[in-house]
């Protein structure tokens, strides 16, 4: 934490944006952060990092749903492909994932254990 706790606790506010009607995608363009959904959708409601602890916790997504549309069709309209991908539509691309839990209802620091049928594209 180079910039003290107090800026930590404002990085990335994600309910500010969406309460402010920005369009919030999941995702990362670290490569020192692997590209795991469920670790996304976890951090989006529990503000816990990899190596520091729990950081502006008045920035929790507490919707599922909302945080489950973070990582499909809100990442497909900010890369320019939602015409194309991000939601079930007929003529869609679609990867399909038999998931361990309901992505909806488990409670968030158990989507660190869920398992997925086969490994998820980063496309």
């Amino acid at each position: 934490m180079r910039r003290g706790v107090d800026r930590a606790r404002e990085v990335t506010p994600l309910k500010a944006y969406l309460d402010h009607g920005f369009l919030v995608a999941g995702g990362t363009d670290s490569s020192v952060v692997p590209f795991n959904p469920f670790l996304d959708i976890y951090h989006f409601h529990a503000r816990d990092t990899i190596s520091d602890g729990v950081y502006g916790v008045n920035q929790r997504v507490h919707s599922p749903q909302t945080r489950l549309r973070m990582i499909t069709i809100n990442y497909a309209k900010r890369t320019g492909k939602d015409k194309i991908k991000g939601s079930t539509e007929p003529g869609k691309l679609a990867d399909v994932a038999v998931l361990s839990e309901n992505i909806l209802s488990v409670p968030p620091r158990q989507m660190l254990e869920m398992k997925r049928s086969r490994p998820m594209s980063e496309g």
